[in-house]
C-alpha cells in the first residue's frame, strides 16, 4: 500500500505526515465537498513548495466492490488562502486495467474568482510531486474517455513549452504527462 515518504521525491518539494484529524481540521472550509464525496481519508500530511504548506489527504478505495481488495488510491490536495477554499485536485491511480496503472488527474478545480491566478498550474505541480512520491511515476493528464478537459489543455501546453511535460498517446487518446 502506498504511503508518505519522509524524503522529498523532488528537490523543490518536501512532504511530511500529519495526523488525519489535524489535516481535516485545517481543511474544514472544504467540509461540504468532503461530505458530498462520501470518502474516509486514511492518512494525510502537508506538501511544502514555494514557502507555502498545502494540506493533502489520502483515500484508499474499493470502488469496484471487489470483496475488500484495494482497487485504488486517491490523493487530494487542497488550496486554501486566508481560510477560504481556493481549489482542490485529486491524483487517482487504480489497479492495471482501470487506468493502465498510471496516476492521473482524477479531478481538479479552481473555485470562483481565483481563476487565471496560477492556482491550477501550482496544483498540478503539487499533484505531480505527490504522484512521484506515492507511485514513483509522473502525473498524467485525465485518462477519461474524452481525454483532457478543454480548459486544462492550455495549461498542459504551457507546461510542455516550459519543458515540464510532454504530449503522449494513451489508449489511442491524446494527453500529457510530467517529465
Amino acid at each position: 500500500m502506498p504511503s508518505i515518504h519522509e524524503q522529498p521525491s523532488q528537490p523543490d518539494f518536501a512532504m511530511s505526515q500529519a495526523p488525519i484529524a489535524e489535516v481535516l481540521s485545517e481543511i474544514a472550509c472544504f467540509d461540504d465537498y468532503i461530505a458530498m464525496w462520501g470518502v474516509t481519508p486514511t492518512e494525510g500530511g502537508h506538501i511544502l513548495h514555494d514557502n507555502k504548506e498545502t494540506p493533502f489527504y489520502v483515500v484508499h478505495t474499493d470502488r469496484r466492490k471487489t470483496g475488500g481488495v484495494l482497487v485504488g488510491t486517491d490523493i487530494t490536495v487542497f488550496d486554501i488562502e486566508h481560510g477560504q477554499p481556493v481549489g482542490y485536485g485529486t491524483v487517482s491511480s487504480y489497479r492495471p486495467g482501470a487506468s493502465n496503472g498510471l496516476p492521473y488527474v482524477g479531478y481538479t478545480e479552481t473555485l470562483g474568482g481565483n481563476e487565471k491566478e496560477g492556482w491550477g498550474t501550482r496544483r498540478l505541480r503539487l499533484m505531480n510531486a505527490l504522484s512521484r512520491n506515492y507511485f514513483n511515476l509522473p502525473l498524467y493528464s485525465s485518462l477519461e474517455s474524452d481525454g483532457t478537459n478543454k480548459l486544462a489543455s492550455p495549461l498542459w501546453e504551457r507546461l510542455t513549452q516550459a519543458g515540464e511535460a510532454e504530449e503522449v498517446t494513451i489508449h489511442g487518446r491524446q494527453g500529457w504527462r510530467f517529465l
